[in-house]
């Protein structure tokens, strides 16, 4: 089995604390826009979620910005995050996307799970490698750049989060011995509040 890791991953045990996972599976004769529609509203669920422990009175979470400005923060990172999964995962091989919602003090942490086939795998941990080489800004404005000049359709969604939120990004990119056609794909997406 091969394991691949790239960028910087919370200090935090990932097993220590889980406050939801949800599981996104494919269901078969559901059409792609209409798989999209539902991650929306799941990183919308995720936003709410969240936002709920920053208006309970007395909550173990003290409040640094308004609910609905957390809830906007995690609805569009966990959209992106879940785009992205999908947009990489291996449709025929029926494993569901996961993603794990992990809610400290001040900070928030997301991690996706997907599988992709090897071919995708290698182009993703190729643009992974490519876009950390670079200072976020650099990268962003590069990437922005190359999509304007027809070079390239998209890659801007992690960029956005690691630029416009100043989210830290981890990635592990892992053969399955079970699944030998596909890798297993980790994001873990880390905010400071």
């Amino acid at each position: 089995m091969t394991r691949l890791t790239l960028g910087a991953f919370p200090k935090q045990d990932l097993a220590s604390q889980k406050d939801l996972t949800l599981l996104l599976t494919s269901t078969h004769g559901i059409t792609q826009p209409e798989h999209w529609k539902n991650y929306g509203r799941s990183a919308d669920f995720l936003g709410d979620y969240c936002a709920a422990f920053f208006r309970e009175q007395g909550s173990r979470l003290k409040i640094i910005h308004p609910p609905s400005t957390i809830k906007a923060m995690v609805s569009y990172i966990a959209n992106e995050l879940i785009e992205n999964a999908a947009k990489y995962s291996d449709e025929s091989s029926d494993m569901p996307i996961a993603i794990t919602l992990r809610l400290y003090q001040h900070k928030l942490i997301l991690e996706i799970v997907n599988y992709a086939n090897a071919t995708v795998a290698k182009k993703y941990h190729e643009f992974v490698q490519g876009i950390l080489k670079l200072k976020v800004l650099d990268a962003y404005t590069q990437q922005l750049e190359k999509i304007a000049s027809g070079q390239a359709s998209g890659g801007i969604g992690l960029l956005t989060l690691m630029n416009d939120y100043n989210a830290s990004c981890g990635w592990t990119f892992e053969s399955q011995s079970h699944l030998p056609t596909l890798w297993r794909i980790e994001v873990v997406t880390h905010v400071v509040f």
